[in-house]
């Protein structure tokens, strides 16, 4: 919630890694024995997601950045 009361919105989302490798993954890396979960390499803190969102009244107002 923004400080004006509005629903903030979100805007975008980061995540530690693209896949567990157990519960799913994509149609391309079935059957890899070697099926890296996080091919980018990019980790948000300690292996967290990152969420950003913001006020749809003002692009002055604060954003919200949430980590999980």
């Amino acid at each position: 919630m923004c400080d004006c009361g509005r629903e903030q919105s979100p805007l975008f989302t980061a995540d530690y890694g693209e896949y567990d490798g157990e519960s799913w993954c994509p149609l391309e890396e079935a059957g890899n024995a070697r099926m890296d979960s996080n091919p980018v390499g990019v980790t948000i803190g300690r292996g967290y997601t990152l969420q950003l969102y913001y006020c749809p009244e003002s692009e002055l107002h604060a954003n919200r950045v949430v980590m999980f």
